[in-house]
């Protein structure tokens, strides 16, 4: 009986053993990850220019842009603004031009024909300083629930505040992008009021349709 009881134990600690060096049963993934993600390409967050949405070095999936898909508010894209390996950024499209894109208190309230609405906060802070004043908002566009993502403002103090209200302007053929994380976040509004960085179309690599987390590559709000 004592010989037997010892076999069980050594075989259970196999079993562990092999499930920890990843030869366990393998996890179900839901057929739509796997649709979402083949064929893409993966790029890995540079910052926190995107929290809550997505962190810093988590690992993003992306595909490229083709005639049936043109950028649309909402998207989060990666674009190219140098020839270096620093110089590829990511971040979300608020505007799509011809059009103007207008802020209050970092908040985007309208693109273009789009307008913008705003829900009670619905999650706590990720990325943020510790001695920050920090909430989360849902963005969408008013009349369709399939853009709707998740923006986080916070302020350290006043000075950091410098963005009360701005209306830029988007020309033809360009793109208005602003991180999620909008005071932290380097982007079109870095500008003068009225006077942004919209990006040319042509330096969108494409726009990112997952994030990879827990072994899953989990489809991305707002795309």
């Amino acid at each position: 009986m004592e010989f037997r009881w010892q076999q069980t134990v050594r075989l259970v600690a196999a079993l562990g053993a092999l499930t920890l060096a990843g030869c366990g049963p393998q996890k179900v993934v839901p057929q739509r990850d796997v649709d979402v993600c083949r064929g893409a390409r993966w790029q890995t967050m540079p910052g926190d220019g995107m929290a809550p949405t997505v962190l810093a070095r988590e690992s993003l999936a992306w595909v490229s842009y083709d005639g049936a898909r043109t950028p649309r508010v909402g998207d989060v894209v990666i674009f190219r603004v140098g020839d270096g390996a620093d110089d590829v950024h990511v971040s979300r499209v608020v505007g799509v031009g011809p059009s103007e894109v207008t802020f209050v208190d970092h908040l985007l309230v309208s693109s273009g024909q789009d307008r913008i609405e705003h829900a009670a906060p619905v999650a706590a802070c990720l990325a943020s300083p510790s001695d920050s004043t920090c909430r989360v908002f849902e963005e969408s566009v008013v009349g369709d629930s399939h853009r709707a993502w998740r923006v986080q403002r916070h302020v350290v103090s006043d000075a950091d505040n410098h963005q009360p209200f701005g209306t830029w302007s988007v020309p033809a053929a360009h793109v208005f992008v602003a991180g999620d994380n909008r005071v932290v976040s380097q982007d079109s509004r870095v500008g003068p009021r009225g006077h942004g960085r919209p990006l040319p179309r042509s330096a969108l690599l494409g726009r990112v349709v997952a994030v990879q987390r827990d072994g899953r590559c989990a489809p991305q709000l707002g795309t």
